[in-house]
């Protein structure tokens, strides 16, 4: 399963398909996927990005 990750129970995204990311969401084309806490630290670690 490599480049992807998990972002919310309902939610396994691929990261090169991932168009923009807010605080507790992404977009992925116009769709927008919920980042939850329980998976947050992990995909921000991922993608290289703080989450202070």
């Amino acid at each position: 399963a490599h480049g992807f990750c998990r972002v919310h129970k309902s939610y396994l995204v691929a990261l090169d398909k991932i168009d923009s990311v807010e605080r507790d969401r992404l977009k992925i084309g116009q769709v927008l996927i919920p980042i939850s806490n329980t998976y947050r630290d992990h995909f921000y670690q991922l993608i290289g990005r703080s989450t202070k």
